[in-house]
């Protein structure tokens, strides 16, 4: 089902450019066992072991790289803060570095409206999950999805972020920015200055980096442009260079690029 994946078109892209691709359920999200944290400390624990458990399947030569946007642009941080040794790359797009001052209350305000959507959006994305099970006749997922909405009920975002409206330390180990200056492998970096969902701040996380291994993209846009063929085209030659190894002069592009659209139309997925 295409609404249980991030994005089906660039998992199909980097497929036809010889990349396997895995996705992973984030600890107490749909089929995975555990209790859910957004952003806690196990997040890039749990991120490590799966990019070392990739790196030993038969279909993998042992380089992993990640990609995508939003969450899976979190994970992507928080995972190469915990340096597996396998991984060779990242492309974390519209992440929030700083979740407190980039969304759950920018300049301090409280902005409770769009935790509560995500939650929302979230379910939505763990019934796609289970729609999913249930046409592949995988009750053992069906039971976990069940045991993971209770476990939400009982921590959810919106209740916890109420109980530490103040920056404390709860709040404060889930700044991935405080550990982004782990991170070792290279990072294209995409953000979009009209993002409506995380903003564009990002926690400033990009400061903490090697400067030589960040590669920028800045936009107009929205959250979701990071499904842009033209901004697909780079992060291919992102990958095929830091990850397959290829010389195709990636490594001298400029390290930070602006792109401007002046116009804007409706477009599927994948299409802009």
């Amino acid at each position: 089902r295409g609404d249980s994946a991030m994005s089906p078109n660039l998992d199909r892209t980097l497929l036809e450019h010889g990349y396997a691709v895995m996705g992973v359920n984030a600890r107490g999200t749909g089929c995975s066992e555990g209790q859910f944290d957004f952003l806690g400390p196990k997040y890039g624990e749990d991120g490590r072991d799966a990019v070392e458990f990739a790196a030993i399947q038969p279909w993998s030569n042992g380089n992993v790289g990640m990609a995508n946007w939003s969450w899976a642009g979190m994970s992507q941080i928080a995972t190469a803060s915990d340096r597996p040794p396998h991984l060779k790359a990242i492309a974390p797009g519209m992440v929030l570095g700083d979740a407190r001052l980039d969304s759950w209350a920018p300049g301090g305000v409280p902005a409770p409206a769009f935790i509560k959507d995500w939650r929302f959006f979230l379910h939505s994305r763990w019934e796609a999950i289970r729609q999913s099970a249930i046409d592949e006749h995988d009750d053992a997922c069906v039971a976990q999805i069940a045991t993971n909405l209770q476990g939400e009920e009982q921590h959810s975002i919106t209740t916890e972020v109420a109980r530490h409206p103040l920056r404390d330390e709860w709040i404060q180990t889930r700044q991935l920015s405080d550990r982004t200056h782990f991170i070792q492998v290279p990072v294209l970096s995409m953000e979009s200055f009209q993002d409506e969902a995380v903003t564009s701040r990002e926690g400033y996380y990009q400061e903490t980096l090697d400067q030589s291994r960040l590669w920028m993209v800045q936009t107009n846009g929205g959250h979701d442009l990071y499904e842009s063929l033209t901004f697909r085209a780079t992060l291919v030659a992102f990958f095929d260079h830091f990850v397959k190894g290829l010389e195709n002069a990636f490594e001298k592009r400029p390290h930070l690029e602006v792109w401007m659209d002046t116009t804007s139309h409706p477009a599927a997925p994948g299409e802009h």
